[in-house]
């Protein structure tokens, strides 16, 4: 998956040793965010279908 514009986080803070756990916590909430909107995208693009074909 391709990174959306920004800043890496490893970029955005000098390296601080207690600042690198918070950050692979955050960098592991945003791929779950990120699992989670592709799978309601999908579900929104299966609901779109199935309403077309509903209506007449």
């Amino acid at each position: 998956m391709q990174s959306k514009g920004g800043i890496k986080a490893e970029d955005a803070q000098p390296q601080q040793e207690e600042s690198q756990p918070r950050i692979r916590e955050l960098e592991e909430q945003v791929r779950t965010l990120e699992a989670q909107l592709q799978s309601l995208t999908s579900i929104e693009q299966k609901l779109n279908q199935e309403e077309q074909q509903a209506t007449p």
